[in-house]
């Protein structure tokens, strides 16, 4: 996802970001958007790389929280990083596509301190996930029959977050 700069000048859109301050927090969300940015110091936005001087790399995942339906951003690095890739395979999946529906969990630390975390994906019904996050429902269990389904309605994309009505776009859900 790319900023505009008159986003970055306006301070752009926030969003809170996923804690896992404790053994056994969860969060399960829809994923609106991906990206993949390189890791930076957290005072000084100094961008951080490993000792043979590669990127350190990290996945952010813009996604609808299910408890709340607030948007928020999940920084997915480190061990956390390596349980998502693990549950994107599991899932059939090549990435984190929109409406993926996610769920993580801190799990424990292991011996150098670092979070364990659990991560499970499970690919979403396509263009009825999407749909069903921006209208602000949960997605369905299970995707409707497209007999049942009735007309879509119309949904006010205004205060979407950048990159979110390209990748609605790209999936045939907008214009």
């Amino acid at each position: 996802m790319s900023v505009s700069v008159e986003e970055l000048f306006s301070e752009g859109p926030k969003y809170t970001s996923v804690k896992f301050p404790t053994v056994g927090t969860k969060f399960s969300g829809v994923v609106i958007e991906q990206e993949a940015q390189q890791q930076r110091e957290f005072e000084s936005g100094t961008p951080l790389f490993w000792p043979d001087g590669r990127p350190k790399m990290q996945v952010v995942l813009t996604c609808t929280d299910s408890a709340t339906g607030d948007t928020v951003r999940l920084y997915c690095k480190s061990l956390m990083l390596k349980a998502a890739k693990e549950a994107v395979r599991a899932a059939g999946l090549k990435s984190f596509e929109p409406g993926t529906k996610i769920e993580v969990a801190y799990t424990g630390d292991a011996p150098n301190r670092a979070k364990e975390y659990t991560f499970t994906a499970t690919k979403g019904s396509g263009e009825d996930g999407v749909a069903d996050v921006l209208a602000g429902r949960p997605p369905a269990a299970t995707p409707p029959s497209k007999a049942d389904a009735s007309p879509p309605s119309k949904v006010d994309v205004s205060g979407l977050p950048p990159g979110a009505l390209e990748a609605l776009r790209a999936a045939g859900l907008a214009n």
